[in-house]
């Protein structure tokens, strides 16, 4: 695969729900990063999706809008729409991402989206009222780690 069709096929793997597709795409030295886990290395990405997919609605659609090279770096910017927590409150949520390559594998994918806007969407009013502090930014970067190494202890 070119490295377009891997980011092509790694998206189509997350709205199709395919844990082990998705992370086929990833280097098993993958470095990843956005604002709501922060920074993650190797197993700790691999399992955060594994989390993430565990929990995810089959009503999730992505939508690859653009997918670009740009100085030896992909980029892309894709739209996920999809019911999120107890209250399967809607989001809709617009991200930028960028990739590096490794041995035809994703070896860096770093995602940056409005968090304040997803918290809005996402938290409803808490959201709304302090998902623009960088205090509670850092915390949920820290509780959703958190979330992540209990996962990593169960698997």
């Amino acid at each position: 695969m070119t490295n377009s069709e891997t980011i092509y096929h790694f998206y189509s793997s997350l709205e199709a729900g395919n844990i082990e597709d998705l992370l086929s795409c990833y280097h098993p030295q993958i470095s990843f990063s956005d604002p709501v886990f922060g920074e993650l290395q190797g197993d700790q990405a691999h399992s955060m999706w594994r989390m993430l997919m565990s929990k995810m609605s089959s009503d999730i659609k992505i939508d690859v809008n653009h997918v670009f090279d740009q100085n030896g770096r992909m980029h892309c910017t894709w739209a996920a729409d999809y019911p999120f927590g107890k209250n399967q409150r809607h989001v809709h949520n617009e991200v930028s991402s960028q990739f590096t390559f490794k041995d035809n594998r994703i070896i860096t994918h770093h995602d940056v989206f409005d968090l304040w806007k997803w918290t809005r969407q996402a938290l409803g009013w808490p959201g709304y009222l302090f998902g623009w502090s960088n205090i509670m930014q850092r915390k949920m970067i820290e509780r959703n780690q958190s979330y992540l190494t209990k996962f990593m202890k169960k698997a």
